[in-house]
């Protein structure tokens, strides 16, 4: 019985990775009418189940069905940490910042992998509300835990190189046609509203005809403004690049390091 289960959820993963989230939610629903109520714990397969269920319900936009799943997820199965980190994400989009940092705090504190998913979720969150130094106690953990270092310049020089010629292996590449030194004096110099992105800041300032749009899609129209990205509370740049006019809704998007 036990492995029939199995056989029907790998079925169900495999609609998922195909896109084919109506057939995936049915079979998961026929799974979980298997077993009703307490029944639900005593097979720990519905654990993925009703994980996979609140994700599925996530794809259509339905986030209060979602919250359902996951919180089912979290009863029946208190230790899964990763209806957590779902949940948290739900309230922080929804503006419900205590129900978001709660659901954050109790997937680090059961987290025995110690992966920075929740504390970069709490971190991100900490930025929005102002709380900067609680927002600096995540991020710094991360960046010391990382494989490699997120700030070392080398690898920012390297970087912002990029941009100072065309790269027709990228879609839309912007291309600098001014002093790159010269750009970094004044990206520092002219930092506005910041704002909060994962493990980032991101800015945007008006400098008429800084580059163009190249790459292999990119038609060649003047570029007048700089996009750049720093740690968070910090001058220390990860990237900049020139672009059109970027607007970010701070709970909508979640921008990483990657331009």
């Amino acid at each position: 019985m036990y492995n029939e289960k199995i056989k029907k959820y790998d079925i169900g993963m495999r609609l998922v990775k195909e896109g084919k989230y109506r057939d995936a939610e049915k079979i998961f629903l026929e799974m979980l009418a298997e077993n009703i109520g307490e029944k639900i714990a005593n097979n720990t397969i519905n654990k993925y189940v009703l994980f996979q269920m609140g994700k599925i319900r996530l794809k259509f936009g339905d986030e209060i069905s979602a919250e359902y799943y996951f919180m089912a997820c979290i009863k029946y199965f208190p230790n899964n940490v990763y209806p957590k980190l779902e949940l948290g994400k739900i309230y922080s989009k929804q503006g419900k910042d205590e129900k978001a940092e709660e659901q954050f705090k109790k997937y680090i504190e059961i987290d025995r992998d110690r992966s920075p998913h929740a504390r970069l979720e709490l971190g991100r969150l900490y930025s929005i509300l102002g709380m900067d130094e609680k927002a600096s106690k995540m991020y710094s953990y991360i960046i010391e835990n990382l494989d490699y270092d997120i700030a070392d310049q080398s690898s920012r020089i390297s970087h912002i190189k990029k941009h100072m010629q065309d790269d027709k292996t990228k879609d839309i590449h912007g291309v600098f046609t001014m002093d790159c030194i010269k750009i970094l004096d004044m990206a520092i110099k002219n930092k506005v509203d910041k704002q909060i992105g994962y493990m980032c800041d991101i800015y945007c300032i008006n400098v008429p005809r800084c580059g163009y749009e190249g790459g292999r899609k990119g038609d060649g129209h003047i570029l007048n403004y700089v996009t750049f990205i720093t740690l968070p509370n910090s001058n220390n740049i990860i990237t900049i690049f020139p672009s059109d006019e970027i607007i970010i809704h701070q709970r909508e998007k979640g921008f990483g390091i990657d331009d």
